[in-house]
C-alpha cells in the first residue's frame, strides 16, 4: 500500500494484533492511553523531516493537504 508515495505496510502491522488485544484489555479494565501526534492546523509542530516523508517532492499530497478524491486533509483532525 502506497497512498503517500511510500510503503505504509510496516506501519499497519500493529493494527490487527491491537484489534484483538484491546477488547480483552478493556474487559479487564486495563487503562488504555492513546498517544497521538496531534498535528496543528498550521503544521508548525511538525519537523521538516516528517513533512518531507509525506511529500518528498513538494509537489504531491502531504500532511495537511487535501486528498484529491474527497478533500479530507491528510492526518488532520476530522479528516
Amino acid at each position: 500500500m502506497s497512498h503517500i508515495g511510500v510503503d505504509v505496510n510496516p506501519a499497519r502491522k500493529p493494527i490487527e494484533p491491537l484489534q484483538k488485544l484491546l477488547p480483552q484489555l478493556r474487559a479487564l479494565a486495563v487503562p488504555i492511553v492513546w498517544l497521538n501526534l496531534g498535528n496543528r492546523p498550521d503544521l508548525l509542530n511538525i519537523s521538516a523531516g516528517l513533512l518531507h516523508v509525506y511529500n518528498s517532492t513538494g509537489e504531491s499530497v502531504g500532511l495537511g493537504d487535501p486528498l484529491p478524491k474527497n478533500g479530507a486533509k491528510v492526518l488532520m483532525a476530522d479528516s
